[in-house]
């Protein structure tokens, strides 16, 4: 039997570590691959960041309140009402992150901009910052700025949206509808639900334990210039 691609992705969002190693916990028995955005640095991620069955990307937070800067920009950015500049919050997650080649900013946040600095300065291959949710046929595509190329994949359903858009007395997650019915299956979970809701740790248990898929990280999608990891 043919498996599936599905890409199982997490953004972190500053969770316990205890979350996070939860969510490990659960992955790693059944040698699941997939791809990290990282908000911070705590032994649990760190030691994540160095496993071969994680890919690790970066979840820059450029909203007002961000915490990914130093103290003092982050008194001036609360005296002065201000989100960090990219700048700032790309230097304290690269320094945490160097090898990082795959972005998706917290909260959607994103511009043509945006994308384009973190293609050419800061040279990400790969952009997943959109959740087209319950959007069927998700194509990837490429973008170029000059001499540089990234990749940008839309993911098609996330645990925040699922829990923001369904009513208690409906059913939390129609399985066959979200893996059945996609043909890019961009997953995007937060170990703070898989740890807190069991509807949320029940469906990804539900994709790990199942023989019908193969779990892949987010840069085998990437065909160009950033050779795919296979191991």
């Amino acid at each position: 039997m043919n498996k599936k691609d599905i890409y199982l992705t997490f953004d972190v969002d500053w969770a316990k570590d205890k979350e996070i190693l939860k969510v490990w916990d659960m992955l790693r028995p059944f040698n699941i691959k997939s791809t990290w955005f990282m908000t911070h640095q705590s032994d649990a991620l760190k030691k994540l960041s160095e496993h071969t069955l994680v890919e690790t990307g970066i979840h820059p937070n450029l909203n007002i309140g961000s915490t990914q800067c130093s103290k003092w920009d982050q008194i001036l950015n609360k005296i002065f009402h201000r989100p960090p500049t990219l700048e700032i919050v790309m230097k304290y997650l690269l320094r945490l992150y160097p090898q990082a080649k795959v972005y998706r900013t917290h909260a959607e946040y994103f511009s043509h901009y945006l994308n384009k600095d973190m293609a050419v300065k800061y040279k990400m291959k790969i952009n997943s910052s959109i959740c087209l949710f319950g959007v069927k046929n998700i194509t990837p595509f490429l973008t170029r700025y000059g001499n540089d190329l990234i990749m940008n994949t839309y993911y098609c359903w996330s645990d925040d949206s699922e829990l923001t858009n369904k009513v208690w007395d409906e059913p939390f997650v129609d399985y066959n509808k979200i893996l059945k019915n996609n043909n890019l299956l961009i997953l995007d979970f937060h170990p703070k639900h898989i740890a807190n809701d069991k509807r949320v740790s029940a469906f990804l248990e539900y994709i790990i334990s199942s023989n019908e898929y193969d779990c892949k990280y987010l840069s085998n999608l990437c065909y160009y210039g950033f050779p795919p990891r296979t191991k």
